[in-house]
């Protein structure tokens, strides 16, 4: 590695990184670019590759902790940072990745709680004109960007399915249209529950 592969802001290293990433999902992309260009360059843009240190990185950490951000926000600031220096590492830029192995706070997970049949048909009830899009996301399991994706042509009325190819998210203020990745559509039963 020459000696001055290592002084090439970090700041810099962030936007040839940020051009490399085109094989993201849209909404991915958004996602890292709003952490890389905001949090990382904030605290590390500044820098030199080669004085972005371990020791810096777990006081970084400390701070977040401190300010009471999140656990999966840390987890996810601390991941573009690490993809960041690992580009840097793959150019011959650093010798290894100090964001690697650093100690992160661990992630409490809550207890996903699911709608008996009975809640789920009074909240269907309570929506009106929007029942029928209640009883898709609660029967079904369909994410609202998958349910906001249906074409006439992905429903199965007389089989009682939902053909899900597709997804809506929302991107930088703009919707986007995402095919699934899969390439293998997903079959959901879609039948109302009787009422017995």
């Amino acid at each position: 590695m020459a000696p001055a592969a290592g002084k090439l802001p970090l700041r810099d290293a962030t936007d040839a990184w940020l051009a490399d990433q085109h094989h993201l999902a849209p909404s991915t992309y958004s996602r890292y670019r709003s952490i890389a260009e905001g949090t990382v360059t904030a605290r590390f843009g500044h820098l030199p590759l080669s004085k972005v240190t371990r020791p810096l990185i777990r006081k970084w950490i400390g701070e977040q902790v401190d300010a009471d951000v999140p656990a999966e926000t840390v987890h996810k600031n601390v991941g573009v940072l690490r993809r960041i220096l690992g580009q840097a590492v793959e150019d011959g830029r650093l010798a290894s990745n100090p964001a690697l192995k650093v100690k992160l706070p661990p992630i409490t997970t809550a207890e996903m709680r699911f709608l008996t049949l009975v809640e789920l048909r009074a909240l269907a009830e309570a929506a009106g004109t929007d029942a029928p899009a209640i009883w898709v996301l609660g029967v079904c399991g369909l994410r609202i960007g998958e349910l906001i994706g249906l074409q006439h042509k992905n429903l199965d009325r007389r089989g009682g399915l939902i053909h899900v190819v597709r997804s809506v998210t929302v991107v930088d203020n703009k919707h986007v249209v995402v095919r699934r990745r899969t390439g293998s559509a997903v079959w959901c039963p879609c039948r109302r529950p009787s009422r017995r």
